[in-house]
């Protein structure tokens, strides 16, 4: 069975393009009878104001995108969904599954009057740009022995080993392929000799063949399962984990949302029982959170990496917190690096390294270090030094499939004994540079009460190869004293288009002696016409603005309330606020100009 524009549409002239394209490529119907079954319901509306990233497309060009529209169709008929595109003049089609495609369509089409025509079919669930994410990584100097971030002063990976190695655990490395295989030109890592594979995915040329052509996802991968105490190179932190390679980025490191939401839900769909994403990207997605919300409704544990700008808001995917554990990156000297993305979906932190410095001593950059190849050279291996939060988010996929061997599988679960086993090194409790502390493994196993086995493994081998490190003996900090804080007012007001218009929150903290506070991390809810989750920082007159989604213009009632107020040094008290949530109502006139009426706002 294939989707097929009609002969019809292939003779119709494209005045919108201004010439005649009569080429379309067929492609399989892979639907597969409602597969993903999510409980939580789609509003219809595009979580991110299409019209608004539009105009940032064209004025700015700083948003990256492959030039095709992801269309999420309400109906899997193959007749309904040839009709569509014909009714939307769609060039051609590529099909991932699911009721999902990616259509192209002509280059002089005008993108925001297209997006709003398909999001206003009937027949179509959403419409969205089919965006670009990046792998994080910063890549440095070649190869090295020693594995700071494995020392006893971290996260002491020999003790780890006495009591779990990941047996039996299939962490899928969702990335630009692992050296794990020889075919054709690729070839398998010499380190990743011993390591077990499961059968990969290639969601960009739809194959069966994830092979690396980056550097990126065998270096990943070596984090969470390289061989080890094999007498070659370095270790693994949960080294009989069972790998499960999958393909999203191509050899320059870049991929599309679409390719990455096939990858999630094909390795969710195949075995996989955690998922590791060192990507991500600035614009949310309803693809990306249906693909992350069906793997979590299929008992998948992911982590996704918070994002190497050094901002204040975390990249997605790791941006859902409701489906992903979000990680930035520590030091050697167990502080959060300057490139780590911060906010208010921060989970934890891991080591990421910061190759500017050399705090072990060793002569080299303090990067994160394991065997891959040089960009192009996919068949030469060498030892080498990566930063980054995608080097930091594999050791919490190698610490969950540590305690997945052990019995937690629950997602929740395993999140919940991730934060509660990790080295607090901001303030008490959470924040929003270093979530609830770098993952500990050790204190995480142990924490389970598991009796300690009788070590299995000799590793004379491997700790010959390793300097020692002497241990860190900081000085005590005495607890500060926090400064509580609370919620003085909520506004809300509208903004308006001829047919859409959108709320605007605006909430301000203050101190207990009525002072603004700055840079406070706020995170809050939408309700009543939309349903979304938001977050800001407080600016020095310590207000924060939210604003909420463009819909269509109906009656009913905006609401925004404020869930939580994060920063360092402060302790919030919601018990004290003047209001936590204000609200604005609107009705609709019956002339043509559909203006808009207040009804009730709260403050």
């Amino acid at each position: 069975m294939q989707f097929r524009m009609s002969d019809s549409i292939l003779n119709l002239k494209k005045y919108i393009s201004g010439m005649m394209i009569t080429l379309v490529l067929p492609f399989p119907v892979l639907f597969d009878g409602g597969v993903i079954e999510i409980k939580d319901g789609v509003s219809g509306q595009i979580q991110e104001d299409i019209s608004q990233i539009v105009q940032r497309i064209d004025k700015n060009g700083d948003i990256e995108w492959t030039g095709e529209i992801i269309i999420k169709f309400k109906s899997e008929n193959e007749a309904q969904i040839n009709k569509v595109l014909k009714n939307h003049a769609g060039l051609r089609a590529r099909n991932h599954g699911h009721r999902l495609a990616s259509v192209e369509f002509s280059r002089s089409t005008d993108l925001s009057q297209k997006l709003k025509e398909l999001n206003n079919d009937a027949q179509i669930e959403y419409a969205e740009p089919d965006y670009i994410a990046r792998a994080f990584q910063v890549p440095n100097d070649p190869y090295f022995k020693f594995q700071w971030s494995f020392s006893a002063n971290h996260l002491d990976a020999p003790k780890i080993w006495d009591i779990a190695t990941g047996k039996d655990v299939v962490a899928a490395v969702v990335d630009t392929g692992v050296a794990y295989e020889n075919y054709g030109k690729f070839k398998k890592a010499p380190d990743l000799g011993q390591t077990r594979f499961m059968g990969g995915y290639n969601a960009i040329n739809r194959s069966s063949h994830a092979n690396d052509d980056n550097g990126h996802g065998t270096h990943v991968a070596g984090t969470i399962a390289q061989s080890t105490n094999n007498s070659l190179g370095v270790a693994g932190l949960a080294y009989n984990t069972k790998i499960m390679p999958v393909k999203v980025l191509d050899k320059n490191g870049a991929g599309s949302y679409s390719a990455i939401a096939d990858g999630i839900i094909w390795a969710a769909n195949n075995g996989a029982n955690i998922i590791n994403l060192s990507l991500g990207g600035p614009y949310p997605s309803e693809t990306l959170r249906q693909a992350l919300a069906y793997a979590k409704s299929k008992g998948v544990f992911i982590i996704a990496a918070s994002g190497n700008d050094g901002g204040n808001t975390v990249s997605y995917p790791a941006a859902y917190d409701e489906y992903v554990t979000a990680v930035g990156a520590s030091r050697f000297d167990k502080s959060v690096t300057a490139y780590s993305n911060k906010g208010s979906a921060l989970d934890l932190v891991a080591p990421g390294g910061d190759m500017k410095v050399d705090q072990d001593g060793n002569r080299y950059g303090d990067g994160i270090l394991q065997q891959t190849f040089a960009s192009g050279k996919v068949s030469t291996f060498g030892y080498y030094f990566f930063q980054g939060t995608s080097m930091a988010a594999p050791h919490v996929a190698a610490t969950a499939a540590l305690l997945y061997e052990k019995g937690i599988k629950n997602p929740d679960e395993l999140q919940k004994i991730l934060k509660n086993s990790a080295d607090d090194i901001g303030v008490v409790g959470w924040d929003s540079a270093s979530g609830y502390g770098i993952v500990n493994p050790l204190k995480a196993l142990q924490s389970l009460a598991f009796p300690t086995p009788t070590p299995s493994l000799n590793f004379e081998t491997l700790n010959s190869s390793l300097s020692p490190t002497p241990a860190l003996s900081p000085s005590p900090t005495p607890s500060p004293k926090l400064t509580t804080m609370f919620v003085s007012s909520v506004g809300l007001n509208l903004r308006s288009t001829l047919l859409r218009f959108s709320p605007i929150a605006t909430v301000n903290i203050v101190d207990i002696q009525g002072n603004p506070v700055s840079g406070a991390d706020i995170s809050g809810t939408w309700s009543g016409l939309i349903s979304d989750n938001s977050s800001a920082v407080t600016d020095n007159s310590g207000s924060a603005k939210f604003s909420g989604r463009y819909i269509w213009r109906v009656p009913g009632e905006f609401v925004f309330s404020v869930k939580d107020v994060r920063k360092d040094g402060y302790e919030y008290k919601p018990e004290l606020n003047n209001v936590s949530s204000g609200k604005i109502g609107v009705t609709q006139t019956r002339n043509y100009n559909l203006r808009t009426n207040i009804l009730s706002t709260s403050k």
